[in-house]
């Protein structure tokens, strides 16, 4: 870049901004060690009072359903979330239960973080009674048969705050009740954002296609501006594997796709691997993100976490992310340049010209939420606790979202618009969320998924759901940016690995 001889953010607010970048450094750090360190692969966790763990199994309170321990895991783990289950749900669950249950909450990291320590106490034969994830990432762990029915906890926080925006995973059967294997907490919904304050300075419009993401991200890197023009996700797990299976969608391709979609049972429908007819597709796309690394802060060292935490110390103008996430990180770390200065858009299409929304492949917001281990010694324990929070009382269901209310859309529809929802701390503290978690909502939600006929294949099919727990798509990526592989060679490990999972999940399912 060149000398850093501008400041990011009007003048008017230069001491702000001195005083708010420090600031972020410092709650950035506190927030990573909360929410990723806590609980690392294979590593010591936290019994939720500040007493680390050996990582032992679940269910250690007793191994009976009768005055029991619920082993719970969540990467639902920065500090207002550890507040909220320490000292507000666990003691009014375990005050209000005649059986003596007690819930210890471990906290884990992020995706990519939390699957090895699952895995272990699975292998154990000690599974913990719930963990908190986005549904592929135990994809393996459904097709062992591990998770129980929560149907009927879905049906009753539905009944309190409005139908689901989205489809967590279910098993669809004719002349049945849907079987629910995920209490959905929220929806992760893909969106652009943008420094406004960078845009003003140097005149850039918010870009309805990549290749404009891609200039404004050369203008912004070469000016004199202390920040680069994107946040180019590389890390060999999450969120780089999300960017680009989003990316791809907006191109309007996807990795798997059904060759009956109108298969009166899609659970049951079959699943075929797109690889091959989406070859040139695929390696358009990693080209173009090999290019957009030359104007990103390192993508080697961004994932869901770091990209929050350089966000908030305002390392980069650009990115993919999800909701108002980092918006709402900023605003919990009292950043407020960051707050003010932050725009929430639609994701961009392709390109200039190209494919129309209709044509676009995303079909369903990821639903992120709560898994009931079947064979957990305190199962049933798991059960009622998620029904405490979440189907039992109006108030303290719609409250679920206070903590960092802009990291999911609630997965109920009556809640984003309720007043209960617009009381949050945050949003009064700082009604410009409030306003972007309903454009999400209201206006990029519904203008962003769903727009054509196509099933979702991750929402509606076992084999979808055990392939998108791998990371190769990452690995695709981080072998691009870091220059270790062109995109055609890229492209062709990624079409091994894709080979290989589908006939893993196939034989996973019998199929």
């Amino acid at each position: 870049m060149a000398d850093n001889d501008m400041d990011v953010v009007p003048d008017d607010i230069d001491e702000e901004w001195s005083l708010s970048r420090r600031k972020a450094l410092s709650a950035a750090g506190a927030m990573s060690a909360a929410a990723l360190a806590g609980c690392s692969s294979g590593g010591n966790g936290n019994d939720g009072g500040g007493n680390n763990t050996d990582g032992g199994g679940g269910g250690g309170g007793g191994g009976s359903e009768v005055g029991g321990e619920v082993l719970f895991i969540t990467d639902y783990s920065n500090e207002g979330w550890q507040t909220k289950w320490e000292d507000d749900l666990v003691p009014g669950f375990e005050d209000g239960n005649e059986d003596g249950t007690t819930v210890n909450v471990r906290y884990s990291g992020f995706s990519g973080n939390q699957e090895s320590e699952l895995g272990r106490l699975v292998q154990a034969g000690d599974p913990p009674e719930l963990n908190t994830s986005t549904f592929e990432q135990v994809g393996d762990f459904f097709a062992e048969g591990y998770f129980a029915d929560v149907g009927d906890v879905v049906a009753e926080a539905e009944e309190l705050n409005g139908e689901l925006i989205g489809t967590p995973y279910s098993i669809q059967r004719e002349n049945e009740t849907d079987t629910f294997y995920e209490l959905p907490h929220g929806a992760y919904v893909g969106t652009f954002l943008y420094r406004t304050d960078v845009y003003d300075q140097l005149g850039l419009d918010v870009p309805s296609n990549f290749q404009e993401v891609m200039e404004n991200a050369r203008i912004i890197d070469e000016s004199s501006m202390d920040v680069r023009g994107y946040g180019l996700a590389g890390q060999r797990t999450g969120k780089a594997h999300d960017e680009f299976q989003t990316y791809l969608s907006l191109m309007g391709a996807n990795e798997l796709g059904f060759v009956n979609p109108d298969a009166d049972n899609l659970a049951e429908a079959e699943v075929e691997l797109l690889y091959e007819e989406n070859e040139d597709t695929i390696v358009r796309l990693l080209e173009f993100m090999g290019n957009l690394a030359e104007y990103s802060y390192d993508p080697t060292s961004l994932g869901w976490g770091s990209s929050i935490q350089n966000w908030v110390s305002g390392s980069f103008a650009q990115q993919y992310h999800l909701n108002a996430w980092p918006v709402s990180a900023a605003a919990g770390a009292g950043v407020d340049a960051i707050v003010d200065n932050t725009g929430v858009a639609i994701l961009p299409l392709w390109e200039e010209g190209g494919i129309s929304r209709e044509e676009t492949q995303l079909t369903n917001p990821t639903m992120d939420g709560h898994h009931l281990f079947d064979s957990a010694d305190m199962a049933e324990g798991g059960r009622d606790f998620l029904s405490y929070c979440y189907g039992q009382d109006e108030t303290r269901g719609r409250n679920m979202y206070a903590t960092e209310p802009g990291r999911f859309l609630p997965a109920f529809s009556d809640i984003v618009d309720s007043e209960e929802f617009a009381s949050y701390e945050q949003f009064q503290e700082y009604p410009r969320t409030l306003e972007q978690m309903r454009t999400v909502a209201n206006e990029i939600y519904p203008n962003s998924y769903g727009l054509n006929d196509t099933p979702g294949v991750l929402a509606n099919s076992p084999i979808g759901v055990y392939y998108f727990r791998s990371f190769h798509q990452a690995e695709m990526v981080n072998d691009v940016v870091t220059g270790s592989s062109t995109p055609q060679e890229a492209y062709e490990y990624g079409k091994g690995e894709a080979e290989r999972l589908m006939q893993e999940a196939r034989d996973a399912f019998d199929r």
